[in-house]
């Protein structure tokens, strides 16, 4: 019966919901503007987050977009909670500037909040990465260094939709700061991506370098 009550509370408080990723959202989160509108523009300076009993102090930063941040101390919610890309957020407004964050992994089970002290160093590389693209992403996107490491210095990569596929140049390598470069505007034009987009890359095979890659338009 606890737990019953525990969701109708939180499903009664506004709320937003995301897929995490490592690459756009580890130092900070933006709070989607439509869920900024529920507090009719009254923002806190910091908010509370809670989850599993646990609470971090993060602070809220307004870019010249006029869209919302989490920054400081949002890394240690996401080193504590030990976040890895595919991880599913629901964040419940409580009031007075807190946050219930509920997280789930990518199997659809609840996530429980490890032990720090038992945390090991050792980490399995991410193999997907998204950008939202920019202007300056039309010719060029870099590629995290934890897959870059994996694509063993080849100067070619593979981009597939569906059962379409389009090759790329993926230099760089001098400061292992490998990135897509020739080739992407075609493929940018072909799938009608424009500036604004969310695009994820999957490396699905270290062999030959081949990339899946959802493309989730503007709304």
């Amino acid at each position: 019966m606890k737990a019953v009550k525990e969701a109708d509370t939180y499903d009664a408080c506004p709320e937003f919901r995301i897929i995490f990723f490592a690459v756009e959202s580890s130092e900070h989160l933006k709070i989607p503007p439509t869920f900024n509108k529920k507090l009719e523009g009254v923002f806190p300076s910091d908010y509370i987050l809670e989850s599993r009993g646990k609470t971090w102090r993060v602070t809220v930063k307004e870019l010249d977009d006029h869209l919302l941040y989490l920054e400081n101390g949002w890394t240690e919610f996401v080193k504590d909670s030990a976040l890895v890309s595919g991880d599913f957020l629901v964040f419940s407004y409580m009031g007075n500037s807190k946050f219930h964050v509920g997280i789930w992994d990518k199997k659809g089970c609840r996530k429980k909040i490890p032990d720090t002290k038992a945390i090991t160093t050792t980490k399995k590389p991410c193999n997907t990465f998204q950008v939202t693209l920019r202007p300056a992403y039309l010719r060029y996107v870099n590629i995290p260094k934890e897959i870059g490491k994996l694509l063993n210095n080849q100067t070619k990569c593979t981009l597939k939709v569906a059962n379409n596929s389009w090759v790329v140049n993926c230099g760089g390598y001098e400061c292992n700061r490998p990135r897509f470069g020739a080739g992407l505007i075609q493929f940018y034009k072909d799938n009608k991506v424009k500036v604004g987009d969310t695009v994820t890359f999957k490396l699905i095979s270290e062999h030959d370098t081949a990339f899946t890659v959802d493309i989730s338009k503007r709304s």
